[in-house]
């Protein structure tokens, strides 16, 4: 019943089970723990992002620099980075860190060989507790099905096209169904998730909340439309 009545709960069940298992070891877990997993996430990203930039280097700038030292300083050293989780404690690194993983083991194989199954499982499995983290991950699905339908689909014909659209089916089965267990302790159903989503991106009628975009220039909690509000200002007592 964590969502029964509350409208200011606006995260998807996903990261509830991360605050679980931090509650499993103290009762009130301070600033430290809370702030823990983002900054793990953190390190795994700064990682991630390292491995990738050694993979697309080009050669000669990868026997000349360090490249993959480089990029993971970039990352962790960037003040958003450190302002956002260490400081602020917002979780936003951790589906970030799912995202890049899913991503990760999607497009990197050894060289010369496709990714295994195993690997498109995982990148899926990946994409979708991303998803049930924070739904903005969805931008990464038009990348992810892109990838797939051109492994998969793109200039197959007959038995071999089957095949293919049959495993894209089997990936996206793995994916939804991550999704939709996120929800069932929770008494959230297919519908009650849908209809969560609905409800918290609604919530959202501002330009930004403190968020590092473009729309934050223009000023932070300011209606994008007539009469829009967020309904935690008025708990908060922000004058719009």
């Amino acid at each position: 019943a964590f969502y029964v009545g509350d409208l200011s709960k606006q995260y998807p069940p996903g990261y509830l089970y991360v605050l679980a298992l931090i509650g499993r070891f103290s009762a009130t877990p301070g600033y430290l723990a809370l702030k823990l997993p983002a900054i793990i996430a953190d390190l795994a990203i700064a990682w991630m992002a390292g491995a990738f930039a050694a993979r697309i280097a080009p050669t000669p700038v990868r026997e000349r620099w360090p490249v993959r030292t480089l990029v993971a300083a970039a990352v962790l050293l960037n003040p958003a980075v450190i302002c956002l989780s260490a400081v602020w404690g917002q979780v936003d690194s951790v589906p970030t860190a799912f995202t890049l993983a899913s991503l990760l083991l999607l497009l990197t194989a050894p060289r010369g060989e496709e990714p295994a199954a195993y690997r498109e499982i995982g990148a899926i499995f990946c994409f979708a507790i991303a998803f049930s983290i924070k739904p903005q991950s969805a931008f990464l699905f038009p990348a992810v099905a892109y990838c797939l339908f051109r492994r998969h689909v793109w200039a197959r014909r007959g038995i071999a096209l089957a095949e293919g659209i049959a495993r894209i089916a089997a990936l996206g089965s793995i994916g939804l169904s991550v999704w939709v267990l996120s929800g069932v302790p929770f008494g959230l159903g297919p519908n009650g998730l849908l209809d969560f989503y609905g409800q918290a991106s609604n919530s959202y009628e501002v330009t930004s909340v403190w968020a590092f975009n473009l729309l934050g220039v223009a000023g932070f909690w300011k209606g994008d439309l007539p009469g829009a509000e967020f309904p935690l200002m008025r708990v908060v007592g922000i004058d719009r």
